[in-house]
């Protein structure tokens, strides 16, 4: 399991908003060559994870040299979508994280597979978490966790992303 936590977007300025975005591409640069060099150009050289909030959308272009690893997949645009505690499911539901300063929606949250777990996990959903948002976050009108409601109650303004991996 590769772990990680990308800088993040937040920054008082253009120059440090500058430089936080030049760091995210740094650290995909760094994970997409360390996949390289321990599993071989086709990842197939082991089973592994890539994870955690990247802190960009998948469309920057700082995550491309990770995002765009042959092989590796990303299951929050991939898998069938479930959401606890929201009836229908649709397409505009595969996003982890919402911000409030423009009421945007977006993948920050990432779950990469190697292509031989992806092979093995394939029949898997992936689960998106969005009980624990504050009821504020009105692009989600699903249930939630007893106790969450206003601001200050929330869980994290990040949902969670689950799936079971086979072995």
């Amino acid at each position: 399991m590769f772990i990680n936590h990308f800088k993040s977007q937040l920054a008082k300025s253009d120059e440090e908003r500058q430089k936080a975005t030049e760091k995210r591409g740094r650290q995909a640069d760094w994970v997409a060559e360390t996949l390289k060099q321990r599993y071989g150009p086709d990842l197939r050289g082991g089973d592994f994870v890539v994870l955690g909030d990247f802190n960009a959308d998948r469309t920057a272009d700082e995550l491309q040299s990770l995002l765009r690893l042959p092989g590796l997949e990303n299951i929050v645009q991939t898998r069938s979508l479930k959401i606890p505690g929201q009836g229908v499911v649709t397409e505009s539901d595969r996003w982890t994280h919402y911000f409030d300063g423009d009421k945007t929606t977006s993948q920050l949250d990432y779950v990469l597979l190697s292509p031989n777990l992806a092979e093995r996990s394939a029949q898997e959903d992936v689960i998106i978490e969005k009980r624990g948002l504050a009821d504020y976050v009105k692009v989600y009108a699903g249930d939630r966790f007893p106790g969450v409601g206003p601001s200050g109650t929330e869980a994290s303004d990040h949902c969670a992303v689950f799936t079971t991996l086979h072995l």
